[in-house]
């Protein structure tokens, strides 16, 4: 499994942080996360979860179905899998593992992100505008042993408002350490610089959230 790893030359990383992709794969954007995450004292490292499904690619925004045709191949048992293997690479390279250990996945990756929360032992978890959590992961919530930050747009086309409540109230009902934030002028991918969705104040509010949570967490 291809990874791109990013960690602080001069330092032992005080951390380490898995970042899970969008549709579009391992992009530009993704390493960019990753170094902005290293920056920070942590270890990064971003797997490419279609690497059993084809060639790596690297779609641009609007390419949407090429990337759709890779996340049908996706299972939860070959994602699980993985994960495990990338776990046992931050602990016998940089000697992190469990509460040490974050999660920061974005649409796709965002569900994944709860998912790994639900299943892993972590330190903590975040989740950018994740899709599918309802229809997917947000049965497994009883599972999620670390706190989870969850991340969405008021103005998101891809999930709903209702969805998003589904999963405040399933946190809550859990009695899990979380918080979900909605930025009420954000769509989809606000986050990405790279895409027409992106919203400057409620990426700098978001990334200013996730490094105080990771701070606190890891």
């Amino acid at each position: 499994m291809p990874l791109y790893i990013c960690s602080p030359v001069d330092e032992q990383p005080h951390g380490a942080v898995i970042l899970l992709q969008e549709i579009f794969g391992v992009n530009r954007h993704m390493m960019d996360v990753a170094e902005r995450v290293m920056s920070e004292g942590y270890a990064a490292v971003v797997p490419d979860l279609f690497w059993r499904h084809g060639p790596r690619i690297t779609n641009r925004y609007d390419e949407v179905q090429k990337g759709l045709e890779r996340v049908s191949s996706l299972t939860e048992e070959t994602f699980l899998a993985d994960m495990d293997d990338v776990l046992g690479k931050l602990k016998s390279e940089f000697g992190v593992s469990g509460q040490a250990v974050g999660v920061l996945g974005f649409c796709m990756g965002g569900r994944l992100a709860y998912l790994t929360a639900a299943t892993k032992p972590l330190g903590a978890a975040v989740s950018f505008y994740g899709g599918g959590i309802v229809q997917g992961p947000l049965k497994r919530t009883e599972g999620i042993q670390c706190p989870v930050l969850l991340l969405f747009g008021g103005k998101d086309k891809h999930i709903s408002k209702s969805d998003v409540e589904a999963i405040r109230s399933r946190l809550a009902a859990a009695d899990k350490h979380a918080e979900v934030v909605v930025y009420p002028e954000a769509e989809h991918g606000f986050f990405c610089d790279e895409r027409a969705s992106y919203n400057e104040a409620a990426s700098n509010d978001a990334w200013e959230r996730v490094l105080n949570f990771f701070s606190k967490n890891l």
